[in-house]
């Protein structure tokens, strides 16, 4: 996830993995545009291009109805890789939705020795409004075919339509894919505040010790690449002269407990994670199976059940992951303190 700040908002590029699902690769989501790259797609779409009338953040909440119109869309470019089991002339290379103008535009892939392609206009009829020639228009470039009749124009049309529909179910999906991420992204932050306070304590207490014992700096020097993790459990311990082998090893029980009760809250927070994650789906479940609901709608819960399965399965993975390094941390842990350089002097026998 990277982003750049530009002076009408934040341009935000992510990338992704994931052949099985739709095949997108990067997405690009500027203030009124967005763009999505693809590969390998049953399709072949490899390109897409939407661009907007208005700020992709002023969308929210998304409509029920999803249409191009309702998303505020202005124009829509697809672009095809070549089909081999379809003619030339029959395999589009860019696809152009304008909106506003009701119009689709269609561009076929070159021929052979060909330097122009051919092309096709279609303007969408309005509300009740007959279909009529001048609302097709068409560059064939092999003169010798045979062109359209008007059934054929009737039929393309419709099917044009169909796929304006998909398109927008697409976009729509997208939008509110990119919204989720942005919101997970600022949870994290979140939780990165909770533990300033205690990183704080942290730089306070090596302070204090530095100031001490600067006699013995090379005693208490933390590395700059780790972390030392038992600051924060003996930061009661302001000197180790004054204890007996006795005293310290009772302190060293009570870190070692202290850290197993950190261990245990952390799983109780993935198991509650996992559990509220298993409540969701289930609630989406029964939803999917309302008989009120559009095919669009269907299909937009379908996909996002698909999320959620899989963020589950993740969730799950990461839960047993931590169950079966519970004993071994516990056991680093120990062995850290016993190595701690104010403690190590009354572990030598």
């Amino acid at each position: 996830h990277m982003w750049t700040p530009l002076t009408s908002g934040t341009e935000r590029e992510t990338r992704f993995h994931r052949p099985e699902q739709d095949g997108l690769e990067r997405r690009v989501v500027s203030p009124q545009a967005m763009e999505e790259y693809f590969k390998d797609r049953d399709d072949f779409l490899y390109f897409r291009h939407v661009t907007f009338s208005r700020s992709i953040q002023s969308l929210t909440p998304f409509p029920l109805k999803t249409s191009l119109e309702n998303l505020h869309v202005l124009k829509v470019v697809e672009r095809f890789h070549r089909n081999t089991s379809k003619p030339v002339t029959e395999d589009v290379a860019q696809r152009v939705f304008l909106v506003p103008q009701m119009q689709i535009k269609l561009t076929y892939h070159l021929m052979d020795h060909r330097t122009i392609p051919s092309r096709r206009s279609i303007t969408k009829p309005k509300d009740d409004q007959p279909f009529t020639e001048d609302m097709f228009s068409t560059f064939q470039v092999e003169q010798s075919k045979k062109p359209l009749g008007p059934l054929l124009w009737c039929s393309m049309v419709e099917d044009l339509i169909n796929e304006e529909e998909k398109v927008a179910l697409q976009i729509k999906v997208s939008l509110m894919e990119m919204e989720n991420i942005l919101d997970s992204r600022e949870q994290e932050e979140n939780n990165l505040k909770v533990f300033s306070s205690e990183l704080e304590q942290v730089m306070a207490c090596r302070e204090k010790w530095e100031e001490e014992r600067t006699s013995k700096e090379d005693l208490f020097m933390i590395h700059e690449q780790e972390m030392n993790v038992l600051v924060p459990f003996l930061s009661q311990l302001e000197s180790s002269d004054a204890l007996n082998s006795e005293e310290v090893r009772s302190l060293c029980v009570d870190c070692l407990a202290r850290f197993k009760e950190r261990l245990e809250e952390h799983t109780s927070f993935l198991q509650k994670n996992l559990e509220t994650a298993i409540e969701n789906q289930e609630a989406d479940e029964d939803h999917q199976h309302d008989p009120a609901m559009s095919m669009q709608e269907a299909e937009l819960t379908c996909h996002l059940c698909w999320d959620k399965n899989f963020y589950i399965s993740a969730a799950q993975r990461r839960l047993d992951k931590h169950k079966e390094k519970l004993e071994d941390k516990c056991k680093a842990f120990l062995l850290k303190l016993h190595q701690e350089p104010l403690l190590a002097p009354h572990f030598e026998s």
